[in-house]
């Protein structure tokens, strides 16, 4: 099996950031990076489910570890959905010009979906890492265990 790190990365931080990063950019950096980030998140919220089918067919997932995996996919499902929530919800709040109070709970709001979807992931992933054969964690391993970092 090849794969190419550059066309993969991590498909854990690609589900798990369909966020994006801050609602509200404080400077022409971070408003240009948001903007890569949104459309970025609108671009991974549409695909998820050939994202889901990707790593479960990378995985080689077997029928056995079938219902783990309806767990993990679940959860993929449940946060794209969350983060769309709170972006639609943002989109709502920027043609009002936050302030920087309102733009600081917007990234404080982020960062804890965030958290709690980094934490769903893990909890739902472990059991099926956990019942993966050597090869299949290799693969997982690859997959989900690298940083990407952008050029």
């Amino acid at each position: 099996m090849a794969l190419n790190k550059f066309a993969l990365p991590t498909l854990l931080m690609f589900t798990l950031l369909a966020g994006g990063t801050a609602l509200y950019p404080v400077s022409s950096a971070m408003a240009q990076e948001d903007q890569h980030a949104a459309a970025d998140a609108r671009h991974r919220g549409g695909h998820i489910e050939g994202h889901i089918a990707f790593l479960k067919a990378e995985l080689n997932i077997t029928p056995v570890q079938e219902t783990l995996w309806g767990n993990v996919a679940a959860v993929m499902r449940a946060d794209v959905a969350d983060f769309e929530h709170l972006r639609q919800q943002g989109s709502a709040k920027i043609a009002a010009r936050p302030t920087a109070v309102q733009h600081l709970q917007e990234r404080a709001e982020y960062t804890a979906l965030r958290a709690k979807s980094e934490q769903r992931f893990l909890d739902a992933f472990r059991p099926l890492y956990e019942n993966l054969s050597d090869a299949q964690k290799q693969v997982a391993d690859e997959l989900l265990g690298q940083w990407h970092e952008e050029p």
